[in-house]
């Protein structure tokens, strides 16, 4: 971990040490993730690693192509390039750091985060299941649309699977949902 120093300004200095993402991707494919609680990296830097072909965020309503600034807490669509080595498919190069990042919990993501509006939000560093994830419902609210993306191949493993929505048993860690509440009071 380095310690670098930001200056802004003449009155705010900070520190911060730089951390590698371990957030895997699949190549040649579209991949939903997000980023570990407590970092923030940027578009270039992920771009950096060689395994990324292209990034969109959905902020507002919008979608936004090459992300300034990317977070823990909000998903990212992430086309991989077509890399072979399995080393090469992920951020650990990237270079992250906690400076202005916030901390985000997996048990609240949903429920802090929530809108009547589709949100593009991201799970941290755990799984969720989908108890705990229909849980964060808001009280008013009484539906909620969760969503979350599988590629064809498993980024962990690179074996094969079946690509689609809400497949496996639980929301895996570091990975991005598409999350809508829907008939609120």
């Amino acid at each position: 971990m380095g310690g670098n120093s930001i200056t802004k300004g003449e009155n705010i200095t900070g520190s911060f040490a730089t951390e590698n993402i371990m957030t895997k991707i699949t190549p040649n494919e579209w991949n939903l993730i997000s980023i570990p609680s407590g970092l923030v990296t940027t578009s270039q830097q992920m771009f950096l690693t060689g395994t990324v072909q292209t990034i969109w965020g959905y902020e507002n309503g919008t979608w936004v192509k090459s992300p300034r600034i990317i977070e823990a807490g909000k998903g990212y669509w992430v086309k991989g390039l077509n890399v072979t080595n399995s080393a090469d498919r992920n951020f650990s190069k990237t270079q992250a750091t906690g400076y202005g990042a916030k901390t985000v919990d997996a048990t609240t993501v949903i429920k802090n985060n929530s809108s009547t509006e589709w949100r593009l939000l991201g799970i941290p560093d755990t799984n969720l299941s989908w108890v705990d994830a229909y849980s964060q419902v808001q009280d008013n609210c009484h539906t909620v649309s969760i969503y979350a993306y599988r590629p064809s191949v498993n980024p962990e493993t690179n074996d094969s699977q079946t690509a689609g929505w809400n497949l496996d048993d639980h929301i895996p860690a570091l990975s991005g949902i598409w999350v809508k509440q829907e008939n609120c009071q």
